[in-house]
């Protein structure tokens, strides 16, 4: 057999292959350039709705964080003087309300993202969303005091997930507007209904009346531990008028009276997804700068 006649038949062969074979990769290359436009379409998508989501309730919830963290530190200063003793207090309600605000505003912010793929969010918009499931977290569960005596069945220092998104949706209804101050107010003052129902609001009146960090109850170091998350949010999602120095942290940690809520508070920032992240491990560190010494382990 000729060279000549060789190359024609490899030539051939080779023409008829490349037919074969490239329809199939080009049907190939298609779809997974396909595939890649939609997975970036989706991605984008999600970003960009989470994004507007955050825009919407960026603003409110730095401005509700502002106003718990400042009405905590007053608290901290005042006590044991008998400013939440009394339900009718101006200082009372307000305090209520402050609590709720953020409560409220976080339950929206959960009820809202529910459909958001946070897998894909931004470094910045994830800390975002995990700071706000933090102070939903921090309130409910009983992890926090885990090592101390506390009954789980019964919502007195802490508050049942539920409970808590009711009251959230109460103060921040899906359609609507979150309650003003005055508002919010009618509701502390409203009458049982005839079913013998409380107010919608009576749960947190409970968990701040009569606070105090001498007392027994854990209460106090969960309120502290919020004030943590909030504070990390706030050197986080707020502006430069709003930072904690690491100083200011370790005096709002000095209030917490328990050290297993610390270590429980560092045991849980993994599973809460923050143990990494830049504030949150400032404030891990303060906390790990007080010994067991340093704290009180009974009521005083």
């Amino acid at each position: 057999m000729s060279t000549a006649l060789i190359a024609a038949l490899v030539s051939a062969s080779v023409a008829v292959l490349t037919t074969i074979l490239a329809a199939p990769l080009r049907v190939w290359v298609e779809q997974n350039l396909q595939s890649y436009k939609l997975r970036g379409e989706y991605e984008y998508e999600q970003r960009r709705e989470l994004r507007k989501l955050i825009g919407r309730y960026h603003g409110r919830l730095v401005q509700a964080a502002e106003q718990l963290h400042y009405r905590l530190l007053n608290i901290y200063a005042h006590d044991p003087e008998p400013w939440l003793k009394s339900r009718d207090g101006f200082f009372f309600k307000t305090s209520c309300y402050r609590l709720m605000e953020i409560i409220g505003l976080s339950r929206a912010f959960e009820r809202d993202a529910f459909y958001i793929d946070s897998r894909i969010a931004e470094t910045n918009d994830l800390d975002f969303f995990k700071f706000v499931k933090s102070f939903i977290w921090v309130l409910t569960s009983t992890d926090l005091v885990e090592g101390l005596e506390h009954n789980e069945a019964i919502a007195r220092d802490h508050f049942f997930a539920d409970q808590l998104r009711l009251m959230g949706d109460t103060f921040c209804p899906p359609k609507g507007d979150c309650l003003t101050l005055a508002q919010f107010n009618v509701a502390l003052n409203q009458e049982p209904d005839g079913e013998g129902l409380t107010e919608p609001f009576d749960e947190i009146q409970s968990f701040l009346v009569g606070l105090s960090r001498s007392e027994s109850r854990l209460r106090w170091d969960r309120l502290v531990s919020l004030h943590l998350f909030v504070i990390g949010f706030l050197n986080t999602a707020g502006y430069r008028l709003h930072e904690s120095s690491e100083a200011d942290i370790r005096k709002v940690v000095s209030q917490i009276r328990h050290p297993e809520v610390l270590d429980n508070f560092r045991k849980w920032l993994p599973r809460l997804d923050l143990d990494k992240q830049e504030e949150m491990q400032v404030i891990a560190r303060a906390m790990s700068g007080f010994s067991t010494d340093s704290h009180l382990t009974t009521a005083s």
